[in-house]
């Protein structure tokens, strides 16, 4: 015999089903990043650290510009490692962006990448310290092995 679920069940369920996707929503829109963020508190900054696919296309540029040349996990020394949640410019977005884009360490960045791949790359860098190590080289394999990837 098929159990039906009850009506407030089924409605819970199909809410907690779509909550869930918009952590993966795509497409940004017209309140996208054209711009660099205005501060700590620019409201465009959810649209990209909060979204998993905003953060795994840092990931994907993160390692297409070879940043893990420095910054990977087997070759930064202390003072590069951008896991460790220690900042020398600071760790707001706004301030890790900063460095990324303008920063005396970032090797051009501003010119080299185009706003909303600075966005995605900045919101990647700032998750990092919440993936572990055998997550982040999984990663970066996987990036390496797509179409495109550095080189």
């Amino acid at each position: 015999m098929h159990r039906r679920l009850p009506y407030r069940a089924a409605l819970t369920l199909a809410a907690i089903t779509l909550a869930g996707c918009s952590a993966e929503d795509r497409p940004v829109g017209r309140e996208g990043a054209r711009t660099s963020p205005s501060g700590p508190d620019d409201r465009r900054i959810a649209l990209y650290q909060e979204n998993r696919f905003q953060v795994s296309q840092g990931a994907r540029y993160f390692t297409w510009y070879e940043c893990g040349g420095c910054h990977g996990d087997s070759q930064a020394d202390a003072a590069l490692n951008l896991a460790d949640g220690r900042w020398r410019h600071g760790n707001r977005f706004d301030q890790v962006y900063a460095a990324i884009a303008e920063g005396p360490d970032s090797h051009g960045y501003a010119a080299r990448m185009p706003v909303e791949t600075l966005w995605q790359v900045t919101a990647y860098v700032r998750d990092l310290e919440r993936n572990s190590p055998p997550m982040r080289q999984r990663q970066e394999l996987d990036q390496k092995r797509e179409p495109g990837a550095g080189g």
